[in-house]
């Protein structure tokens, strides 16, 4: 089985958790195709899906993290993408109302540092990036669908009102 532009131990898919794997690594496959292809200039961004120690107590956990190649990604890619958070909100869809006003805060709060060392490509790129974006993977209803577009199109709005 193989995700596109994710690395990973097949040996991971032979394990008890294997539903759990197979499940992260679609959500993410399906958001990093969408950010590829809303970003066709660049190069397409690739992860490598591994076990590591993270958090305060230096526990191991499945995690992503951006394979960096020669040649270098551009500024965005870390904090416009982040793997680790959809595939939080795939398993807690509960917390809907929660996470979407902070993802969408998140991203703009990244775009305000950029804007100020990139200027108006920064705008565009960003409205590039997330006009009508909504996490894909098909954990979110159609109405949390709608929710979620017109909370990052006013993201989108304030990022083009700076022109």
């Amino acid at each position: 089985m193989t995700f596109k532009d994710i690395e990973f131990k097949q040996s991971i898919l032979q394990t008890a958790e294997q539903q759990i794997h197979i499940h992260n690594l679609k959500v993410v496959c399906e958001n990093l195709k969408e950010f590829n292809k809303r970003n066709s200039d660049e190069k397409d961004i690739r992860y490598n899906y591994h076990k590591r120690k993270t958090g305060y107590f230096n526990k191991e956990n499945f995690v992503f993290d951006r394979i960096n190649e020669t040649g270098g990604y551009s500024h965005y890619s870390d904090s416009y993408f982040t793997p680790n958070w959809f595939v939080y909100i795939s398993r807690n869809t509960e917390e809907f109302k929660m996470w979407v006003d902070r993802y969408c805060n998140r991203v703009y709060d990244s775009f305000e540092q950029y804007r100020n060392l990139y200027g108006s490509e920064e705008i565009d790129l960003f409205v590039k990036l997330f006009k009508d974006f909504y996490p894909q993977g098909g954990f979110l209803n159609s109405e949390q669908i709608e929710i979620f577009k017109k909370k990052i199109n006013i993201k989108c709005e304030l990022a083009q009102s700076y022109k």
